[in-house]
C-alpha cells in the first residue's frame, strides 16, 4: 500500500505506521475543510448585501471547526507522531529538523494571528457592515487559509522522507 509517497507494504505493521496513516487521514480532512472554508471565504465579493450576515456567520463557524481539528491535530502528532520521528532521527539530523519545526511554528502563528484578527472584526454586526468591511475582514481568513495550506504542506515534506527511510528500516528489522 502507498500513503502519501510511503510504501506501507510493511511485512509487520507497527504503531509508527499506524499514526503515519492516521496523519494522512487528519491531513485529507483538514484540506477538505480547508478548501472548503477558501472557497466560501472567496463568495463574499460576489455576495449580495442583504447576504453578509449569512456568509459570515457561516465563515466563522466553519473557520471555528477547523481552527479546533487543528489544535487537536498539533496535539496528537505533537505528544504521539513527532517523539517517535525524534526518537528515529536522533542528533544527525537535529538541525534541519529545529528549522522544520521552527518554521512550521511560524505557520501557525501567521494562521493564528489571522484567525484572531478575522475574529476581532465585528461579523456579529454584519446587517450593518459595509461589503468592504466584510471583505477585509474576511482577508484575514484568507491569509488564515494559505498559512495553513502552507503548514501542511512543511509538515508533510518534513515528516515524510523521515517516514520513508523508517519504515524501511523497521520493514528490514523484521524480516
Amino acid at each position: 500500500m502507498r500513503t502519501m509517497g510511503i510504501t506501507m507494504d510493511c511485512a509487520r505493521p507497527t504503531e509508527f505506521m499506524m499514526a503515519v496513516e492516521r496523519m494522512e487521514a487528519e491531513h485529507s480532512m483538514l484540506t477538505e475543510q480547508l478548501t472548503d472554508l477558501y472557497l466560501t471565504a472567496k463568495t463574499i465579493s460576489s455576495a449580495d448585501q442583504d447576504q453578509l450576515a449569512v456568509w459570515l456567520k457561516r465563515l466563522a463557524l466553519q473557520s471555528a471547526q477547523l481552527e479546533q481539528q487543528v489544535e487537536e491535530h498539533l496535539l496528537w502528532s505533537g505528544k504521539e507522531l513527532f517523539p517517535m520521528v525524534g526518537l528515529y532521527a536522533g542528533d544527525q539530523t537535529q538541525p534541519s529538523i529545529g528549522h522544520s519545526y521552527w518554521g512550521l511554528n511560524k505557520s501557525l502563528e501567521l494562521v493564528r494571528r489571522d484567525l484572531v484578527a478575522f475574529r476581532a472584526e465585528p461579523v456579529h454586526d454584519a446587517l450593518v457592515m459595509s461589503k468592504e468591511t466584510a471583505e477585509e475582514a474576511v482577508s484575514f481568513l484568507l491569509q488564515a487559509c494559505v498559512a495553513l495550506s502552507d503548514f501542511l504542506k512543511t509538515e508533510k515534506d518534513m515528516l515524510f522522507p523521515l517516514a520513508e527511510e523508517m519504515l524501511t528500516d523497521i520493514d528490514y528489522l523484521f524480516s
